[in-house]
């Protein structure tokens, strides 16, 4: 991966060629028309010739940075095309080719957390874009396999290998279902499939609804619920299988 700066040396040679166009200019004017009475009174032919000699180095040089410009500009513009803009990580601060890291996506960031050290939404390079986008994968899988929540200590049918700790709502939300549903992704991101002695609490606030038509404030009970639970995976249990099978 090509991670040369082409647009900031692109910029540094157009401000360089800007003061060779304006250092010309001032010189012409200075040597050939401010020192003219003075020029007069000695030689002016070796005047002229002087500034003629001046205006023709720095067109040199103009020509010479130009010839630069031209150069770096094609080359930047065939690196572009080629592995994308440059650009630093967001994350670990490396330089890094567009078509070499990436932009995690709404859907990435929802998945991982805005919790999570690697969700940061902005470019990253391609090592810190494939451990954002393998741990989103991973809280996938164990989404889609999840068992279920319950607020005993197993399911039916299943055996825990594995306990993930403790879990906690990560803030109130309207319905019962919303709540399980923000558990379960929850514990994914733990690595666990299910959750286990699930404890909903009500929340209960008298929030201001309106005011009647005499202007006396009303009020209404606002109700939003929170859990903690404890993640853990789940395998099937062979064994209740072949006992209620009769194996």
């Amino acid at each position: 991966m090509n991670t040369r700066d082409y647009r900031t040396e692109t910029v540094a040679m157009e401000r360089k060629m800007y003061l060779l166009v304006a250092k010309r200019t001032t010189g012409t004017v200075v040597k050939g028309v401010l020192r003219i009475p003075e020029l007069v009174l000695k030689r002016m032919l070796s005047a002229r010739q002087a500034v003629a000699s001046a205006v023709s180095e720095w067109d040199r040089m103009f020509d010479e940075v130009r010839g630069q410009f031209d150069a770096v500009s094609s080359e930047g513009a065939a690196v572009e095309a080629s592995e994308g803009f440059l650009y630093q990580c967001a994350k670990c601060g490396a330089p890094s080719r567009s078509h070499f890291g990436g932009k995690p996506d709404d859907q990435i960031i929802h998945l991982v957390g805005t919790g999570d050290p690697l969700a940061v939404p902005d470019w990253l390079c391609g090592k810190c874009f494939g451990a954002v986008t393998r741990r989103a994968a991973d809280i996938t899988m164990w989404y889609g396999s999840f068992v279920g929540v319950v607020t005993s200590g197993l399911i039916p049918g299943y055996r825990i290998t594995a306990d993930k700790g403790r879990l906690c709502s990560q803030a109130e939300f309207q319905s019962p279902d919303e709540l399980k549903e923000h558990m379960r992704l929850v514990a994914a991101r733990a690595g666990a499939n299910a959750c286990i002695n699930f404890l909903k609490e009500l929340h209960e606030e008298s929030v201001l609804a309106g005011h009647s038509k005499n202007g006396n404030p009303y009020y209404r009970t606002a109700r939003s619920f929170s859990a903690t639970a404890r993640a853990v995976v789940l395998e099937p249990d062979r064994r209740a299988y072949a006992h209620s099978s009769g194996r």
